[in-house]
């Protein structure tokens, strides 16, 4: 896959390590800097998983050049507080027909009770990418509460997620 569909004859370091780690199952974390290539250690297992990847992103332009960049083989969606009502509601009709492999959410989203029920009664999650998982600790009280609300536990119950990969360029200890 990774030279079909992307046109490299090798991973970056970290990288093949991750996939594997979510192709078998394990939940992890990712550091790798800037423009390492976290994204292709979820798009992989999206395209050999069965079930939904959630993508969940502290900001909507993040999320629109996730989307703009996955390959053509991988249908995305987003959903997002700025998109027009219709726009919301055919990414969920997308979501719910299967059409879309790949969605990305805000963790506001992501915690909506009625968005979560979709998943509790049809919707299958093989895995949930926390991207910019410093979030979680380092600015949770000042930028994003909601992330702080975003544990693993919730995730694995709410949404059934067989495994979470979480990713960021800046973790600190």
């Amino acid at each position: 896959l990774l030279n079909l569909v992307y046109g490299y004859d090798s991973f970056r370091d970290g990288q093949l390590q991750a996939i594997k780690m979510v192709l078998g199952g394990s939940s992890t974390m990712l550091v790798l800097p800037t423009g390492a290539g976290k994204s292709l250690c979820y798009q992989i297992p999206a395209m050999i998983i069965p079930g939904i990847t959630l993508v969940v992103s502290p900001l909507v332009s993040l999320m629109i050049d996730q989307l703009k960049h996955l390959p053509s083989v991988i249908k995305g969606g987003l959903l997002s507080s700025s998109q027009r009502p219709e726009e919301a509601t055919e990414t969920l009709w997308k979501l719910k027909e299967g059409i879309i492999k790949v969605l990305f959410v805000s963790p506001e989203r992501l915690l909506n009770l009625e968005f979560l029920s979709m998943f509790r009664m049809s919707l299958s999650v093989s895995l949930v990418v926390v991207d910019e998982a410093h979030c979680v600790s380092e600015w949770s009280h000042n930028f994003r509460p909601s992330y702080m609300r975003l544990k693993a536990s919730m995730l694995y119950s709410a949404l059934k997620a067989e495994c979470i990969l979480a990713m960021t360029a800046t973790a600190t200890t």
